[in-house]
């Protein structure tokens, strides 16, 4: 193990999830998915998890793979994100994967979307 992954598992939590988003900010995507990788495997085995910091950390690691151009994978995480937590993001993140990806289910997702409690027209 390398300093830095001891740093990621036991350190300051929320420093480690601001290094993550300023790489995915500086478009350091591998980099970035790599760790929310390893940050997503630690926290499903944690028996105390909070299920918002998890759905957070799996849509961040949905847009790494979106800019990865990996749609399956992000398609996956957001899955998973919005069993955890359902949220306007997490459903606007599907959407967004729907239309990259050209499929018809789009439309239906994006009235999903629109009549979701949190959504405004802001989105």
């Amino acid at each position: 193990r390398t300093i830095s992954e001891v740093t990621l598992r036991v350190g300051n939590a929320r420093a480690n999830y601001l290094r993550i988003v300023q790489l995915h900010h500086d478009e350091a995507f591998d980099e970035a998915a790599k760790w929310l990788e390893r940050s997503v495997d630690w926290l499903q085995k944690d028996p105390s998890k909070d299920s918002s910091k998890q759905a957070r950390t799996l849509r961040l690691l949905c847009n790494c793979y979106i800019s990865r151009g990996n749609f399956d994978k992000a398609s996956r995480c957001v899955e998973m994100a919005n069993m955890e937590e359902s949220t306007c993001t997490g459903l606007y993140l599907l959407l967004k994967i729907r239309m990259l990806q050209k499929q018809e289910s789009a439309t239906i997702l994006l009235f999903e979307v629109l009549n979701h409690p949190d959504c405004n027209f802001e989105l």
